[in-house]
């Protein structure tokens, strides 16, 4: 197969399907649903999701040709991605916490991942967001290795649905031509 007979593929619904996936990063950075990042380099989990959407296009396009193997490819990745975008939603409904903060006479809404190991001497009786009101920070409150675990978790499964949205989307692509 082609390449550009691959590309002409998109047009149509599934072009559609897979621009709204290709633009799913920005919007749920514009909604602040994406995890929070260091404040070094507020744009990476962007990034990563968009190249992990280009990358599945590509992986796509490189995979065997053949109607039943796109056809059966394209079902277990959209099944797969569709699981892994739930368990990013119960990661981020269960270790992300946003906490109203008095910032130069306005209030922001800032969101912190949490963990699930707390430090020696922190009480465990307060919720997580009464907790980093008391210490200030999350790094006071849980331990490191708890929360960069956290926060893999909430990059790897946002991530990994990204992708395989996007191999699925394009081996049924890829389906289109090859049948």
């Amino acid at each position: 197969m082609r390449f550009n007979d691959y590309v002409d593929s998109f047009k149509g619904a599934w072009g559609l399907i897979a621009g709204i996936l290709a633009v799913g990063p920005f919007a749920l950075w514009s909604v602040d649903f994406l995890p929070p990042w260091p404040d070094y380099w507020p744009a990476a989990q962007v990034v990563l999701a968009v190249l992990s959407t280009i990358f599945g296009i590509l992986i796509a396009y490189l995979l065997p040709s053949g109607a039943l193997f796109a056809r059966l490819g394209a079902l277990t990745a959209l099944i797969a991605a569709g699981i892994l975008f739930g368990v990013y939603f119960y990661f981020v409904s269960r270790y992300v916490v946003v906490i109203e903060q008095g910032l130069a006479g306005d209030t922001v809404a800032r969101a912190f991942v949490v963990g699930d190991e707390l430090l020696r001497g922190v009480e465990d009786n307060l919720t997580p967001s009464a907790l980093i009101r008391l210490y200030g920070s999350v790094e006071a409150v849980w331990t490191i290795a708890s929360l960069t675990a956290t926060r893999m978790k909430l990059i790897l499964s946002l991530n990994s649905a990204f992708f395989l949205a996007n191999l699925g989307l394009g081996l049924l692509a890829k389906r289109n031509v090859t049948a």
